[in-house]
């Protein structure tokens, strides 16, 4: 998802799932424009060359498809050095990590993403692949040197970039105190406390600012346009959020941007 370069407003580009879009989709009307949107797309595969041995999944959803597509083809970091110039900040959340990489022998990686699993194609891909669970050591281990290496690749292609890394924690219950589901079998006290040092370890990389709402500071929507998950929040929620984004983008100065 792309948009016009040369509209007026301050440009944003996401890098990540439906937690930073939404919040986006909240923040003061006319003032910014979404420039891109990359989902369903590890650091690990970011980080590594585009799958060459295996075909995305055809899906029914052409945002979907074409996440997926994005995901195979490792398209983040070219997508961002395209539009270094008009990016004014990039907003980031982790949430896409939950359900691990496939690892290929030939050093790339696969992003297993909700549509990769609901296409089916997860399961003949793990059959040949390693799963990297979110969370293992393993994991973290390639993740950490992935994130590193995104970093440096960021600010070599628009140096001093703003950066705002949403540390929005999985909400334990909805407003009318019911128990959040757990996603994919991870509820949200687990998964906030796997996430932890995945947060940290992409502040220091990416040398973000961080938006940081914890389980107290947050509650989930039943009522959702995606439906009901830990990750998706009432609009009290995302107000927050952007409250604490634009304070940022109203407070940090605003670094030069690179020519070309």
């Amino acid at each position: 998802m792309t948009g016009d370069p040369h509209a007026p407003g301050i440009g944003v580009f996401i890098w990540g799932s439906c937690v930073s879009r939404d919040t986006y989709s909240r923040m003061t009307p006319g003032t910014y424009r979404l420039l891109a949107y990359v989902a369903r797309q590890s650091a690990i595969s970011a980080a590594t060359p585009p799958v060459t041995g295996v075909a995305p999944p055809r899906l029914d959803s052409a945002f979907q498809e074409r996440m997926v597509r994005g995901d195979f083809e490792s398209n983040l970091l070219p997508m961002i050095k395209a539009a270094a110039t008009s990016i004014d900040v990039l907003l980031v959340d982790l949430t896409d990590e939950r359900l691990g990489v496939l690892t290929v022998p030939d050093g790339t990686a696969i992003t297993r993403s909700n549509e990769l699993i609901a296409s089916g194609a997860d399961r003949s891909l793990r059959e040949e692949y390693a799963h990297r669970t979110f969370g293992s050591d393993a994991h973290f281990e390639t993740w950490l040197d992935a994130v590193d290496a995104v970093g440096r690749s960021i600010r070599a292609a628009a140096p001093g970039l703003r950066i705002v890394l949403l540390d929005i924690a999985w909400a334990r219950h909805f407003e009318n105190g019911e128990p959040t589901p757990a996603s994919y079998g991870l509820s949200a006290a687990a998964g906030n406390g796997l996430m932890r040092r995945y947060v940290d370890a992409a502040a220091a990389a990416l040398r973000a600012h961080v938006v940081s709402l914890p389980e107290s500071a947050v509650t989930a929507d039943a009522a959702h346009v995606w439906g009901e998950a830990p990750f998706h929040y009432t609009s009290a929620t995302y107000a927050k959020a952007v409250t604490a984004i634009e304070r940022i983008l109203n407070t940090a100065p605003q670094p030069p941007r690179p020519e070309g």
